[in-house]
């Protein structure tokens, strides 16, 4: 994000540079590219992941104890991004741990 003040400046020397006759475009593009992406947003990429490796399906219910010798399962309900921490996944374990 940039600072207003800081834009302003940039911006008024840009126009002296122009009053006197010199070129200003890059300056004024640049300025201007800095504008569009704060009304519209920065460009969104997209982040693939692995496919998931398949799982062999079976009609048998398997019990878990909740314990931390149990296999690890877990279940990911929330993924976020934070614009101080980043990206954040939240998720609650069932059995076993994480290390």
């Amino acid at each position: 994000m940039i600072e207003t003040s800081n834009f302003w400046v940039q911006l008024e020397i840009a126009f002296a540079r122009i009053w006197e006759g010199e070129d200003a475009n890059d300056e004024l593009r640049a300025l201007s590219e800095q504008i569009m992406g704060q009304v519209l947003g920065e460009a969104y990429t997209e982040e693939y992941i692995d496919v998931p490796v398949p799982v062999e399906e079976t009609e048998e219910e398997e019990e878990r104890p909740s314990s931390d010798d149990a296999p690890f399962s877990a279940l990911a309900f929330k993924i976020m991004t934070d614009p101080y921490v980043g990206k954040l996944g939240f998720f609650r374990v069932y059995s076993g741990t994480l290390s």
